[in-house]
């Protein structure tokens, strides 16, 4: 799963140990600093780097050096720049490199606070609850949020759809979705294919034949006519 950094970048692709948020809670309760997140997480926006531990597991010079140098490039932008939402994803982004997914999505939550039209930082909230936190409850919250925010951007169709067949089992609402980005993005090619395979996977051989239609009509590329050729009439 990638998270964005920036309109044009794409950053930390990172796996992580899933952690299940209620019993984290129980055990060590809620952190309470200044700013929070429905995570039930906070933040300190005036020193939010105190928090800030490394991952045992990264014992070897070289990684430590690697990550030591982000959470410092991440301290320069913010005394440079505390109020910018960008700052906040970037810090968002140093703790979910840290594998600390609580204040991550604390951070993220404060970007959006800063700039609530921010579907970058939202999406992230999206994809740290899915992949790092298995809430996908959550998760599908603000997949919709980041959608709404900007209903150009074919990849937040893309992973809720997925997470919704795949991962709740709820191939109609998936299919949904997908329609839903077809006609936001102008019938993109992207969407065709989303569709196509989740009628192949649910074995609905007339939808996947009238999606596929479609793809290679508006789109005859020799790549699409042989990968879908069995379609072709």
């Amino acid at each position: 799963m990638t998270y964005i950094k920036d309109m044009n970048k794409q950053t930390y692709s990172i796996g992580g140990v899933v952690l299940v948020f209620l019993a984290f809670a129980a055990l060590f309760g809620f952190r309470s600093t200044d700013n929070g997140s429905e995570s039930g997480f906070t933040l300190s926006r005036e020193a939010p780097f105190e928090q800030v531990s490394i991952p045992e597991k990264y014992s070897d010079d070289a990684t430590r050096a690697v990550i030591e140098k982000n959470i410092d490039q991440t301290k320069t932008q913010f005394e440079s720049y505390p109020d910018m939402w960008e700052t906040w994803v970037a810090i968002g982004n140093m703790y979910l490199q840290l594998e600390d997914y609580d204040l991550a999505i604390a951070a993220y939550t404060i970007s959006v606070d800063i700039q609530p039209s921010n579907f970058i930082a939202i999406r992230n909230i999206a994809q740290v609850y899915e992949t790092n936190l298995n809430d996908f409850i959550s998760a599908e919250k603000y997949y919709r949020k980041a959608i709404s925010a900007n209903i150009l951007l074919v990849q937040n169709y893309i992973d809720l759809g997925r997470m919704l067949h795949r991962k709740m089992e709820q191939p109609d609402d998936a299919e949904a979705v997908f329609r839903e980005g077809l006609v936001h993005t102008s019938n993109s090619p992207d969407m065709l294919l989303q569709l196509i395979e989740l009628y192949e996977r649910t074995e609905n051989e007339d939808a996947a034949q009238e999606a596929a239609t479609m793809l290679l009509d508006r789109f005859p590329t020799d790549q699409y006519k042989k990968a879908y050729s069995k379609y072709l009439k």
